[in-house]
Protein backbone atom coordinates (compact mmCIF):
# COMPACT_ATOMS: atom_id res chain seq x y z
CA UNK A 1 0.00 0.00 0.00
CA UNK A 2 2.74 2.30 1.07
CA UNK A 3 4.36 1.79 -2.62
CA UNK A 4 1.19 2.64 -4.33
CA UNK A 5 0.95 5.56 -2.17
CA UNK A 6 4.64 6.83 -3.59
CA UNK A 7 4.42 5.54 -6.92
CA UNK A 8 1.14 7.93 -6.69
CA UNK A 9 2.76 10.76 -5.74
CA UNK A 10 5.51 10.23 -8.24
CA UNK A 11 3.08 10.02 -11.04
CA UNK A 12 1.09 13.20 -9.34
CA UNK A 13 4.51 15.49 -9.87
CA UNK A 14 5.56 14.26 -12.75
CA UNK A 15 1.82 15.21 -14.31
CA UNK A 16 1.70 18.51 -13.12
CA UNK A 17 5.59 19.11 -14.55
CA UNK A 18 4.08 17.97 -18.36
CA UNK A 19 1.55 20.58 -17.74
CA UNK A 20 3.50 23.40 -17.80
CA UNK A 21 6.10 21.78 -19.91
CA UNK A 22 2.91 21.67 -22.32
CA UNK A 23 1.60 24.90 -21.37
CA UNK A 24 5.08 26.34 -22.17
CA UNK A 25 5.79 24.80 -25.57
CA UNK A 26 2.44 24.92 -27.12
CA UNK A 27 0.49 28.02 -25.41
CA UNK A 28 0.69 32.13 -24.85
CA UNK A 29 -0.91 33.71 -22.20
CA UNK A 30 -2.93 36.61 -23.37
CA UNK A 31 -2.60 38.98 -20.51
CA UNK A 32 -4.80 42.86 -20.19
CA UNK A 33 -3.42 46.16 -18.88
CA UNK A 34 -3.77 49.76 -19.58
CA UNK A 35 -1.34 51.80 -21.08
CA UNK A 36 -1.96 55.33 -18.82
CA UNK A 37 -0.41 54.55 -15.29
CA UNK A 38 3.20 55.34 -14.81
CA UNK A 39 5.20 53.70 -13.52
CA UNK A 40 3.43 50.91 -13.64
CA UNK A 41 2.32 50.21 -17.35
CA UNK A 42 2.38 53.33 -19.94
CA UNK A 43 3.74 53.78 -23.58
CA UNK A 44 7.05 54.93 -24.10
CA UNK A 45 8.37 55.27 -27.95
CA UNK A 46 5.67 53.27 -28.77
CA UNK A 47 6.56 50.39 -26.50
CA UNK A 48 4.22 49.21 -23.50
CA UNK A 49 6.62 49.60 -20.53
CA UNK A 50 6.28 49.99 -16.91
CA UNK A 51 7.40 48.34 -13.45
CA UNK A 52 4.31 46.37 -13.90
CA UNK A 53 4.93 44.78 -17.14
CA UNK A 54 8.69 44.19 -16.61
CA UNK A 55 7.66 42.18 -13.39
CA UNK A 56 4.76 40.45 -15.67
CA UNK A 57 8.02 39.49 -17.99
CA UNK A 58 10.16 38.04 -15.18
CA UNK A 59 7.65 36.16 -13.95
CA UNK A 60 7.37 34.68 -17.27
CA UNK A 61 11.05 33.95 -17.62
CA UNK A 62 10.99 32.25 -14.08
CA UNK A 63 7.83 29.62 -15.27
CA UNK A 64 9.15 29.27 -18.60
CA UNK A 65 5.84 30.90 -20.03
CA UNK A 66 5.43 33.20 -22.82
CA UNK A 67 2.51 35.98 -22.24
CA UNK A 68 1.38 38.19 -25.16
CA UNK A 69 0.01 41.93 -23.46
CA UNK A 70 -2.42 44.20 -24.77
CA UNK A 71 -3.57 47.25 -23.43
CA UNK A 72 -6.85 48.26 -23.25
CA UNK A 73 -8.84 50.74 -21.28
CA UNK A 74 -9.49 49.75 -17.54
CA UNK A 75 -12.95 49.01 -17.96
CA UNK A 76 -12.36 46.28 -20.75
CA UNK A 77 -9.57 44.96 -19.06
CA UNK A 78 -11.41 44.12 -16.61
CA UNK A 79 -14.45 42.83 -19.17
CA UNK A 80 -11.92 40.56 -21.16
CA UNK A 81 -11.48 38.94 -17.81
CA UNK A 82 -14.50 38.53 -17.02
CA UNK A 83 -15.98 37.21 -20.46
CA UNK A 84 -12.65 34.96 -21.10
CA UNK A 85 -11.20 36.42 -24.06
CA UNK A 86 -7.98 37.47 -21.94
CA UNK A 87 -6.39 34.77 -19.91
CA UNK A 88 -6.13 37.76 -17.28
CA UNK A 89 -5.38 41.04 -16.76
CA UNK A 90 -3.41 43.61 -14.40
CA UNK A 91 -3.21 45.30 -11.87
CA UNK A 92 -6.92 44.48 -9.62
CA UNK A 93 -7.57 45.42 -6.18
CA UNK A 94 -9.52 42.42 -4.71
CA UNK A 95 -12.78 42.00 -4.43
CA UNK A 96 -15.74 40.06 -3.57
CA UNK A 97 -17.32 40.82 -6.84
CA UNK A 98 -14.00 39.97 -9.15
CA UNK A 99 -13.57 36.72 -7.03
CA UNK A 100 -16.70 35.34 -9.00
CA UNK A 101 -14.91 35.67 -12.33
CA UNK A 102 -11.05 35.60 -11.58
CA UNK A 103 -8.49 33.94 -9.53
CA UNK A 104 -6.26 36.03 -7.59
CA UNK A 105 -2.47 34.79 -7.76
CA UNK A 106 0.54 37.25 -6.40
CA UNK A 107 0.94 41.51 -5.58
CA UNK A 108 2.15 43.71 -8.67
CA UNK A 109 2.03 46.88 -7.28
CA UNK A 110 0.61 49.31 -4.19
CA UNK A 111 -1.41 52.01 -4.92
CA UNK A 112 -2.98 54.58 -3.17
CA UNK A 113 -5.63 56.95 -4.66
CA UNK A 114 -5.97 60.43 -3.29
CA UNK A 115 -8.32 63.64 -4.09
CA UNK A 116 -6.67 65.94 -6.42
CA UNK A 117 -7.90 69.75 -7.19
CA UNK A 118 -7.24 72.60 -8.96
CA UNK A 119 -4.68 74.38 -7.02
CA UNK A 120 -6.88 77.88 -5.76
CA UNK A 121 -9.76 75.38 -6.01
CA UNK A 122 -8.95 73.35 -2.46
CA UNK A 123 -11.52 72.74 0.19
CA UNK A 124 -11.71 70.60 3.87
CA UNK A 125 -11.28 67.02 2.99
CA UNK A 126 -10.43 64.76 5.70
CA UNK A 127 -13.26 62.01 4.92
CA UNK A 128 -15.79 61.03 2.56
CA UNK A 129 -18.88 63.33 3.03
CA UNK A 130 -16.77 66.39 2.55
CA UNK A 131 -16.91 65.15 -1.48
CA UNK A 132 -20.76 64.82 -0.88
CA UNK A 133 -22.79 67.29 -3.64
CA UNK A 134 -19.65 67.80 -5.97
CA UNK A 135 -18.78 66.86 -9.12
CA UNK A 136 -15.71 64.17 -8.94
CA UNK A 137 -13.56 62.71 -12.21
CA UNK A 138 -12.60 58.63 -12.21
CA UNK A 139 -11.44 56.26 -14.69
CA UNK A 140 -14.37 54.12 -15.56
CA UNK A 141 -14.20 50.37 -13.38
CA UNK A 142 -11.75 52.16 -10.59
CA UNK A 143 -12.82 50.37 -7.59
CA UNK A 144 -12.13 52.80 -4.57
CA UNK A 145 -13.93 51.57 -1.69
CA UNK A 146 -17.39 49.85 -0.52
CA UNK A 147 -18.15 53.17 1.11
CA UNK A 148 -17.72 55.44 -2.23
CA UNK A 149 -19.15 52.64 -3.79
CA UNK A 150 -22.43 53.53 -1.58
CA UNK A 151 -22.15 57.11 -1.83
CA UNK A 152 -22.07 56.34 -5.92
CA UNK A 153 -25.30 54.56 -5.35
CA UNK A 154 -27.01 57.07 -3.08
CA UNK A 155 -26.27 60.21 -5.35
CA UNK A 156 -24.25 62.04 -2.65
CA UNK A 157 -22.24 63.38 -5.73
CA UNK A 158 -22.13 63.32 -9.19
CA UNK A 159 -19.37 60.88 -10.74
CA UNK A 160 -18.00 61.74 -14.30
CA UNK A 161 -16.19 58.47 -15.43
CA UNK A 162 -13.90 58.17 -18.57
CA UNK A 163 -11.54 56.24 -20.10
CA UNK A 164 -8.68 58.33 -19.94
CA UNK A 165 -8.77 59.58 -16.39
CA UNK A 166 -5.27 60.37 -16.45
CA UNK A 167 -5.12 62.75 -18.92
CA UNK A 168 -8.69 63.96 -19.45
CA UNK A 169 -9.41 64.79 -15.77
CA UNK A 170 -6.33 66.34 -15.39
CA UNK A 171 -7.47 68.71 -18.61
CA UNK A 172 -11.40 68.84 -17.21
CA UNK A 173 -9.98 69.97 -13.14
CA UNK A 174 -7.79 72.82 -14.77
CA UNK A 175 -10.49 73.86 -16.94
CA UNK A 176 -12.97 73.83 -14.42
CA UNK A 177 -15.30 71.23 -15.51
CA UNK A 178 -14.85 69.16 -12.30
CA UNK A 179 -14.78 70.23 -9.21
CA UNK A 180 -12.09 66.94 -8.22
CA UNK A 181 -10.83 64.19 -9.56
CA UNK A 182 -9.65 60.49 -7.95
CA UNK A 183 -6.36 58.87 -8.96
CA UNK A 184 -3.25 57.84 -8.02
CA UNK A 185 -0.79 59.56 -5.69
CA UNK A 186 1.99 58.56 -8.30
CA UNK A 187 0.14 58.69 -11.84
CA UNK A 188 -2.07 61.83 -11.69
CA UNK A 189 1.16 64.34 -10.75
CA UNK A 190 2.91 62.72 -13.51
CA UNK A 191 0.16 63.23 -16.39
CA UNK A 192 -0.41 67.32 -14.62
CA UNK A 193 3.59 67.21 -15.43
CA UNK A 194 3.44 66.20 -18.94
CA UNK A 195 0.13 67.67 -19.78
CA UNK A 196 1.66 71.78 -18.68
CA UNK A 197 -0.11 72.12 -15.59
CA UNK A 198 3.08 70.82 -13.17
CA UNK A 199 2.19 72.62 -9.56
CA UNK A 200 -1.47 73.00 -10.57
CA UNK A 201 -2.98 70.00 -9.74
CA UNK A 202 -2.58 69.55 -5.99
CA UNK A 203 -3.43 66.76 -3.43
CA UNK A 204 -6.02 66.60 -0.77
CA UNK A 205 -5.03 63.94 0.77
CA UNK A 206 -5.79 60.17 -0.14
CA UNK A 207 -9.15 58.44 -0.54
CA UNK A 208 -7.92 54.97 1.10
CA UNK A 209 -5.11 53.49 2.82
CA UNK A 210 -2.38 52.08 0.72
CA UNK A 211 -3.69 48.89 -1.76
CA UNK A 212 -1.86 45.65 -3.32
CA UNK A 213 -2.76 45.23 -6.42
CA UNK A 214 -3.18 41.78 -8.24
CA UNK A 215 -2.39 39.61 -11.68
CA UNK A 216 -5.65 38.18 -12.26
CA UNK A 217 -6.54 34.87 -14.21
CA UNK A 218 -9.98 34.27 -16.04
CA UNK A 219 -12.13 31.06 -14.90
CA UNK A 220 -13.36 31.29 -18.35
CA UNK A 221 -9.81 31.19 -19.98
CA UNK A 222 -9.09 27.93 -22.26
CA UNK A 223 -5.73 27.39 -20.80
CA UNK A 224 -5.54 23.85 -19.59
CA UNK A 225 -4.62 23.84 -15.48
CA UNK A 226 -4.97 27.07 -14.66
CA UNK A 227 -5.44 27.18 -11.06
CA UNK A 228 -1.85 25.08 -11.23
CA UNK A 229 -0.94 28.33 -13.02
CA UNK A 230 -1.87 30.38 -10.64
CA UNK A 231 -0.26 28.61 -7.37
CA UNK A 232 3.23 28.61 -9.06
CA UNK A 233 3.02 32.46 -10.86
CA UNK A 234 1.30 33.38 -6.98
CA UNK A 235 4.55 31.78 -5.99
CA UNK A 236 7.32 33.08 -7.91
CA UNK A 237 5.80 37.00 -7.88
CA UNK A 238 6.20 36.48 -4.16
CA UNK A 239 9.76 35.57 -4.45
CA UNK A 240 10.27 38.55 -7.05
CA UNK A 241 9.55 40.62 -3.79
CA UNK A 242 10.99 38.85 -1.07
CA UNK A 243 14.94 38.66 -3.75
CA UNK A 244 15.33 42.22 -3.95
CA UNK A 245 13.91 41.92 -8.00
CA UNK A 246 11.06 44.28 -7.69
CA UNK A 247 12.90 47.07 -5.89
CA UNK A 248 15.80 47.00 -8.93
CA UNK A 249 13.24 47.07 -11.09
CA UNK A 250 11.45 50.03 -9.84
CA UNK A 251 14.66 51.35 -9.46
CA UNK A 252 15.33 51.81 -13.53
CA UNK A 253 12.16 53.90 -13.69
CA UNK A 254 13.47 56.62 -11.25
CA UNK A 255 16.67 57.08 -12.50
CA UNK A 256 18.16 61.42 -12.26
CA UNK A 257 14.99 61.80 -10.84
Amino acid sequence: MKKIKFYCRIILRFGIIFAYSSLSAETILKLATVDNFPPFAFIDNGKLTGVAVDVIHEMANRIGIKVQIKAHSWIRVIESVKDGSSDGGFSAFMTEERKEFCLYTGIIQYEQYHVFVKKGKEFSFSQLSDLYGKTIGIDRGVFVSRDFQQAVNDHKFILEEVNDMAVLNVKKLNHGRIDAMIGDYGVVPYYAKISGFEGKIISLGPIHEKQASYLILSKKSSIPNIQELQVKMTKVLNEIWEDGTYQKLMNQYFKGL
